[in-house]
């Protein structure tokens, strides 16, 4: 009877119980081992280590889910009559052997369906397209996520007042929403406002202080300090975008003025050099050209050679000073001995000498200064040399027939060395230019000049802390020399003096005003 198959079943299984327990375990181990080399070769080909996908991987994820859930459904209800047969039956053994081949059958077909299904799942996850192969994604998430890039780029591109509407509108909403929620419960709103406020006064002040550092760092780049880096440790969003752009242009800056230093350096290093390779075969020009003037000779056509000679070697021994002069100034490589001079003086001096000169050059020289004396500190060596070349700047580019002005005035404590003549060529080029080397009013290059004097007077005149500025109307030229006054020199009382200066001052207005206007006073033949 039943009992007696029950028995001899539980007999067999009880002298069989340590084989069952490690077949058991070697099972599990053998199918562990099994799955582990299905996911490692999911995918692969023994010609390719790329990961291939098969046509079942190509299935949207979603489909091969409900099916399998659904196949898995199936099963379970086709194996359930035969198990709960099993379970209630004591029928005879054909029966019994029926059921059990329906369940196996229902079991191994289980069985490989999750292996399909495991399979196509790490190829999916190993080719990343779990979640992109499915029809959620393509027909729901795909289209939000288009739609949200494209609001954020809207919002990104909106103005910071618009950017504040919003968030105050949806600030406000959820205030609104919350009211309505807590409508019921004065504590839980009285709670709910405590935590609003101190979120926005949190922001608030986030915001406050990432616009102090902002603002410090601005400040440190508007100085000078190209090298200075704005924290954006604990800054975000357009805060921390804004540091970053001054931190680019600072680099961007830094590297800039690198480059130009660096450019300037090696022109002003080629000029010297260039300079000082001429120098050596153009002495010898000079000296056999002299050697030549001295032989006597009939012929006009020698004489007349050696003289162009001579003139041109000169000419360009004195370009060649000029570039290793220029060169000197712009780099600073000239010592200064600053000491306190008198300005009119030393500008009598200059124009005393160049009086002659601009006779002979059919221009008449104007002078104008002080009846007290004004001190200022400077080298009197380079200062001579600065207004040396701006006269000579006005012998060879003046108009024939007009004046040249020679002043020296003082305003806001500045003594002011002006010089003003009428071009003889028509100035095309702003003053800034005009500074540069090598630039000429003198378009044509037909007269003697190398371009460099007014570079050379600039720098020469920043290397003694003063200001040089040009100042082009027409063709009314100005070379403005600015030094700061010596208080208290050589018994100069700037409270003695100040109603002498407003006097030297309406006296200078005055004869601008002169120039300016009658134009044909200063272009009268002398």
């Amino acid at each position: 009877d039943q009992f007696y198959y029950n028995e001899m079943a539980i007999r067999y299984l009880y002298s069989n119980r340590f084989n069952l327990i490690w077949l058991t375990i070697g099972s599990f181990l053998l199918v562990t081992a099994l799955l582990i080399f299905l996911i490692v070769c999911s995918g692969r080909r023994s010609d390719s280590k790329e990961i291939r996908t098969r046509w079942f991987d190509r299935i949207p994820y979603d489909i091969v889910l409900a099916a399998a859930i659904l196949v898995g459904i199936g099963l379970a209800i086709i194996a359930y009559e035969p198990l709960n047969y099993l379970s209630y039956s004591y029928s005879h053994n054909y029966y019994v052997s029926y059921e059990l081949i329906v369940i196996s059958l229902a079991f191994v077909v289980g069985l490989l369906l999750m292996t399909a299904f495991l399979m196509t799942t790490v190829v999916r996850i190993k080719t990343r397209s779990l979640l992109k192969n499915t029809l959620i994604y393509k027909l729901i998430l795909r289209p939000l996520r288009k739609l949200g890039s494209k609001l954020l780029f809207l919002i990104k591109n909106l103005p910071y007042i618009w950017k504040a509407v919003l968030v105050l509108l949806g600030w406000f909403f959820l205030e609104f929403i919350g009211v309505l929620a807590t409508s019921y419960s004065p504590g839980t709103q009285l709670f709910l406002w405590f935590i609003s406020r101190l979120i926005v006064a949190t922001i608030i002040l986030l915001i406050a202080a990432g616009m102090t550092v902002i603002r410090r760092g601005g400040k440190e780049l508007a100085a000078g300090k190209l090298d200075h880096k704005v924290e954006t440790k604990y800054l975000a969003g357009d805060l921390k975008r804004h540091a970053e752009d001054l931190n680019n242009i600072s680099h961007g800056m830094s590297i800039a003025v690198d480059d130009m230093m660096r450019s300037e350096r090696f022109k002003t290093e080629l000029i010297t050099n260039v300079s000082h390779d001429i120098k050596t075969p153009l002495t010898s020009i000079i000296n056999y050209a002299d050697l030549l003037k001295r032989e006597e000779t009939d012929n006009e056509k020698i004489k007349e050679y050696v003289e162009i000679i001579d003139r041109h070697s000169n000419r360009l021994k004195k370009l060649t000073e000029d570039l290793v002069e220029a060169s000197k100034a712009s780099t600073g490589n000239i010592q200064t001995e600053m000491m306190p001079c008198e300005a009119g003086v030393l500008l009598s001096q200059v124009t005393g000498e160049y009086e002659e000169r601009l006779s002979g050059c059919d221009l008449q020289l104007v002078s104008d200064k002080p009846d007290y004396p004004v001190y200022i500190m400077a080298d009197g060596r380079l200062l001579w040399r600065v207004i040396d070349n701006l006269l000579n700047n006005a012998c060879k580019y003046g108009q024939p027939g007009t004046r040249v002005y020679v002043s020296l005035a003082v305003r806001q404590q500045r003594a002011l060395i002006t010089i003003r003549n009428i071009s003889r060529f028509q100035l095309n080029v702003s003053s800034e230019e005009l500074m540069e080397r090598f630039v000429r009013g003198d378009s044509s290059r037909s007269t003697e000049g190398s371009g460099l004097g007014l570079s050379i007077a600039r720098s020469l005149s920043e290397l003694q802390g003063a200001e040089f500025k040009l100042e082009i109307d027409g063709d009314l030229f100005k070379a403005i020399v600015a030094f700061p006054l010596l208080p208290n020199q050589e018994g100069f009382q700037f409270a003695q003096n100040s109603e002498a200066t407003e006097e030297n001052v309406n006296r200078s207005e005055t004869t601008a005003e002169s120039i300016d206007t009658t134009s044909d006073v200063i272009t009268e033949p002398v």
